[in-house]
């Protein structure tokens, strides 16, 4: 029986850090004065630095490439918390933003920045998890059959080229004009929440047909719209290997 396997650990926490990024930018956005932006900037990059920690860790999950030891789960964190600890005390030594301000205007606030080799040191981290997520999702991609989890599977990969665009809009400076990263966290969220939904549904179709057929004395079936065989209940396995022995 081939089984799509649902993976939830690590994307609800990846989800709660774009809905923290998020309404911390819009709250960064309606501030009144410098000083309550800049306070609120300060958790907003919470969010920021544990985005990338999380959805690689959704991905190892997913395509059951790495175990998700507590080892890597402590060495990601870690490395989303120096990120982050290198942000709030930019006051101090400046490796993060060389210079910040904070600006209102007839559209909101809007913080403009020159940015420094931290900054960088985070796009390099999204880039390099971009890049092992691709890799491992099309690998899970050719090694599945056809099927539900073919189709997540390069769904999900195509979903993370998108990112690219806005790292290239931030490195070409762009970014000191409209600020792109909020959009770009809003439609990776929605795609992945489609995909999960569109899997909780799969998983539902299942679990339904298990009740129904999984004890049936005759042979029986749950076929995809592509004709793969999911699910099969004993009376159908015995009729396989009986087959196999005749055959």
């Amino acid at each position: 029986m081939h089984k799509w396997r649902n993976s939830t650990n690590y994307f609800s926490p990846f989800m709660f850090a774009a809905a923290f990024y998020s309404f911390g930018y819009f709250l960064e956005v309606n501030s009144i004065n410098s000083e309550t932006a800049f306070f609120v900037r300060n958790f907003e990059y919470l969010g920021v630095v544990l985005i990338p920690t999380f959805w690689i860790l959704f991905v190892f999950e997913l395509t059951k490439t790495y175990k998700t030891t507590k080892k890597l789960v402590c060495l990601l964190t870690s490395i989303s918390l120096i990120l982050w600890s290198l942000y709030i005390t930019n006051p101090l030594h400046h490796l993060f933003y060389s210079k910040i301000d904070f600006v209102v205007s007839k559209f909101g606030g809007a913080m403009i920045t020159v940015k420094g080799p931290a900054y960088y040191l985070l796009i390099t981290y999204y880039a390099v998890l971009l890049i092992v997520s691709s890799v491992l999702l099309l690998k899970a991609y050719k090694k599945a059959k056809k099927g539900n989890n073919k189709n997540s599977f390069i769904f999900l990969f195509i979903s993370f080229q998108f990112p690219w665009l806005t790292i290239l809009y931030i490195l070409a400076g762009f970014d000191k004009y409209i600020d792109v990263a909020p959009l770009t966290i809003m439609i990776m969220c929605s795609l992945f929440a489609f995909n999960e939904f569109r899997n909780d549904m799969f998983e539902l179709q299942i679990s339904r047909w298990i009740s129904v057929f999984a004890k049936l004395n005759e042979p029986a079936f749950l076929i995809d719209s592509e004709g793969e065989i999911i699910c099969s209940n004993d009376s159908a396995n015995n009729l396989f290997s009986q087959l196999k022995k005749k055959y």
